[in-house]
């Protein structure tokens, strides 16, 4: 079922032979687009945003857990030099900006127990985590290689001897071994337990609970393959991924941690038989942890809804010079995807002869500003494409048109798509800049004429255009995200055609083949003459004359007969 991978195992002091029981370890996600959230429209039309996948685990030989916990965090980086000039000696003094937070973390607790988790970060239940909640570290407290918070007294810290004490407990302490299917499982194999769990734990807190884990039970992972769902609810204002930006970054990635332990030699054995141990009871004795993370980056991105103002909005910039000419500069629509080409139109009204059309310059100017934690604003702007077309048109003696289309670049990489994200954090703005450079005849000698035009542009993903991200590696030991300079990933591969496309080949042959299917459409009014009338409702004329319509008397004596010979009621003229 599952293909051999390489697992990124960090922290512990788990001996190898351990982690090699699991031989396959991977995060899926749900998505029609691999890897990647798409979110359409804008946070004040949308309502909170499903995310849901599983965990795939496939195991060689058995293998006892504490639990599974997976983590999602998106986090804001700003790294770059600040040149500052002073206008006294004329130099130049560069300082370091560097900033990294979690603006979002999402974490569930244990997948075989229940598959939703909480926000412990960038929603509406950030505030209204309970304090004693295991879910997440957000106090700043210490917790252990598993990501679950240690309890210990301010006392403990200052005395070595008492550490090694609670250390010695938490290694020796004995927990209940639940076994789980033969050949592994699809879906929450124990779920509602830990509530359970969490109403024993009040009557003996101080038996269970002392590292922190809200229960006392281990779990048996037999030979198979597992596939644990997990969901939850992003809020509608969650910041999409930039990774664009030399400068700032907005990156998500998961966490997967199984947190395994290694059993006693004496308790082998008995792991084995542990249908009777559970009936009697009988604890189980854990020594080292066994600790295997997997990591995946993930993309949440946003494109525009179907009736947004900008996809109709049409962008025209114009001026007239006195005496010399008019121009005009337009574009059909204000949003343009990345990675596709806009037509630019430009219109030239000489009111002299001696002008003619030189070159045409365009550049796409990229403006971004960014926030850190003290509220101060960083911006800047840089041009991250520019074409020249040269044209030849001679002296311009009548209106001119020209049509220079512009293709957007289709990676993210180089450019970010316009956005404008929770709290100003970044902010992302485009351009279009086109110089119209012109000569003017004057007395025998050329002199140069200059038209500058600024569009205004929305860039926005569409999943219906080819584009291109970043490749993403990640290190093995604590999870940082590296890009691999020069090589990209294609998204959106398998997206399906936008409606109003050409068909494919296979697509055009489905219809063809399901068009006998289909009655026929009634003819429209202008066929409705090549229809062919019923014979006895055709009307007397030239082409009705084979058809002879008998007279009165023929008929009267031919309805007497018929009813002489059925013995039906006569008719009114026979009374007479």
């Amino acid at each position: 079922m599952f293909s051999l991978s390489s697992l990124s195992n960090g922290g512990g002091h788990s001996e190898q032979k351990e982690r090699e029981k699991i031989s396959y370890f991977d995060i899926r996600i749900n998505s029609p687009y691999k890897d990647i959230v798409l979110i359409q429209g804008s946070p004040l039309e949308l309502s909170p945003i499903p995310l849901s996948g599983n965990l795939a685990i496939s195991v060689k030989s058995e293998l006892v857990v504490k639990k599974i916990s997976l983590r999602l965090v998106g986090k804001f980086k700003l790294e770059f030099l600040q040149v500052g000039r002073y206008k006294k000696n004329s130099s130049s003094l560069a300082s370091l900006v560097k900033e990294k937070r979690k603006i979002f973390e999402y974490y569930w607790d244990n997948l075989l127990v229940s598959a939703k988790g909480d926000i412990l970060i960038g929603g509406e239940e950030t505030e209204n985590q309970p304090s004693g909640s295991s879910s997440g570290n957000t106090s700043g407290q210490d917790t252990d290689i598993g990501g679950s918070p240690l309890f210990l007294s301010k006392r403990s810290l200052s005395s070595p001897v008492f550490n090694k004490i609670i250390r010695r407990k938490t290694h020796s302490s004995h927990r209940t071994m639940l076994e789980l299917p033969e050949n592994g499982v699809t879906g929450t194999p124990f779920e509602g337990l830990n509530k359970n769990t969490r109403s024993n734990s009040s009557s003996s807190s101080s038996n269970n609970n002392k590292d922190g884990s809200g229960g006392s039970y281990l779990f048996l992972l037999k030979r198979g393959n597992y596939e644990l769902p997990f969901n939850a609810m992003l809020p509608p204002e969650v910041c999409e991924t930039i990774e664009g930006l030399q400068s700032g970054s907005i990156l998500y990635s998961f966490e997967a941690v199984i947190d395994g332990r290694q059993l006693w030699e004496s308790d082998v054995t008995s792991s084995s038989a542990s249908a009777s141990a559970s009936a009697t009871g009988t604890g189980i004795r854990t020594k080292n942890k066994i600790v295997v993370k997997k990591y995946k980056y993930l993309r949440i991105l946003r494109t525009l809804s179907m009736d947004n103002l900008a996809m109709q909005e049409e962008i025209s910039v114009g001026n007239t010079w006195r005496d010399k000419l008019q121009y005009e500069t337009s574009i059909p629509s204000r949003a343009v995807p990345i990675g596709s080409t806009t037509p630019v139109k430009i219109k030239i009204f000489p009111f002299e002869k001696n002008i003619r059309l030189d070159k045409i310059e365009m550049a796409l100017i990229q403006y971004y500003a960014m926030k850190d934690g003290s509220a101060q604003i960083y911006d800047d702007e840089l041009a991250v494409m520019k074409t020249t077309h040269l044209a030849d048109f001679g002296p311009l003696t009548d209106k001119l048109d020209v049509d220079c289309p512009f293709a957007i670049p289709d990676n993210l990489k180089q450019i970010t798509q316009d956005c404008c994200v929770h709290d100003n954090l970044i902010r992302v703005m485009h351009k279009l800049q086109v110089r119209i450079l012109l000569q003017r005849q004057v007395d025998g000698e050329y002199k140069n004429l200059e038209i500058k035009a600024q569009l205004p542009v929305l860039l926005f993903i569409s999943p219906h255009v080819p584009m291109k991200g970043r490749l993403v590696l990640f290190d093995k030991h604590d999870g940082k995200i590296h890009f691999r300079p020069g090589e990209l990933v294609p998204l959106f591969a398998d997206s399906y055609p936008a409606p109003g496309l050409t068909p494919g080949p296979a697509l055009a042959s489905t219809v063809a083949a399901t068009a006998h299917l289909v009655p026929p459409p009634p003819p429209n009014y202008h066929e409705s003459t090549s229809d062919h009338l019923v014979p006895a409702l055709q009307p007397l004329g030239a082409g009705s004359a084979t058809l002879v319509v008998p007279s009165y008397e023929q008929a009267q004596a031919s309805a007497s007969a018929s009813s002489r010979a059925t013995g039906s009621v006569p008719a009114y003229r026979d009374d007479d």
